[in-house]
């Protein structure tokens, strides 16, 4: 045993009470509004599963 304890001790009532309020996050973390990227054309999925097959094929070979 190390000493250091695996788990951190869960926060007792009066800690919670305490604390510092969190603050506001930064307005580059939050993610508003839809998605920058839509769904992958059929195409696109198509290179990816090539690619992906390859890559398999290649770490099968090497082992």
């Amino acid at each position: 045993m190390s000493g250091i304890p695996t788990e951190p001790a869960a926060p007792a009532a009066d800690d919670r009470a305490l604390a510092y309020p969190e603050p506001e996050p930064h307005p580059l973390w939050s993610h508003s509004g839809r998605s920058r990227y839509g769904p992958l054309t059929p195409e696109q999925r198509r290179h990816n599963q090539k690619v992906l097959l390859r890559g398999l094929r290649e770490d099968r070979e090497a082992a």
